[in-house]
């Protein structure tokens, strides 16, 4: 029976996984509390990470508010907007013991922030893995916005 907890447990955590156009992914681990980190292909599009601004632990962020800055060892600075409203409530210290992490494992031991989750149903709008996999940066876009570096 404890086995079968833990696949319902693993199953859901594989469809809670979502993506932001921003490269950035969200899981849920429970109904409210989220795992947040960058895609490796970002790190493959962008380069080496060399230095990570991660948010502080207790501030609240609104869906799309700026809440952490990375820049790449070529002196490119990307920001990154928060993927859900809530409350951030840890973040990844081992990155700053280990800074190649979010390199090497962007995607699993290179999580950036654990953040309770206000609204669950914000992150409807970010893509399924598979919407993900197939998405490319629109480039040609005429949005002045997406201009600047921000992720």
């Amino acid at each position: 029976v404890q086995g079968a907890s833990h696949a319902r447990l693993h199953w859901r955590r594989a469809l809670s996984k979502h993506y932001t156009k921003n490269h950035e992914w969200i899981v849920l681990e429970s109904d409210d509390v989220a795992v947040v980190g960058i895609t490796e292909r970002l790190v493959l599009e962008n380069g080496r990470i060399a230095y990570i601004e991660l948010p502080d632990v207790g501030a609240e962020y609104e869906h799309d508010e700026p809440i952490a800055v990375l820049e790449t060892n070529a002196g490119v600075e990307l920001m990154y907007r928060s993927p859900a409203t809530g409350e951030v409530l840890e973040v990844n210290t081992d990155l700053e013991d280990e800074e190649t992490l979010i390199n090497s494992s962007p995607e699993t031991d290179g999580w950036l922030f654990r953040i309770r989750v206000e609204f669950p149903t914000e992150l409807e709008s970010l893509m399924d893995e598979g919407e993900y996999e197939f998405y490319e940066d629109d480039e040609d876009d005429d949005d002045p916005e997406d201009d600047d570096e921000e992720y």
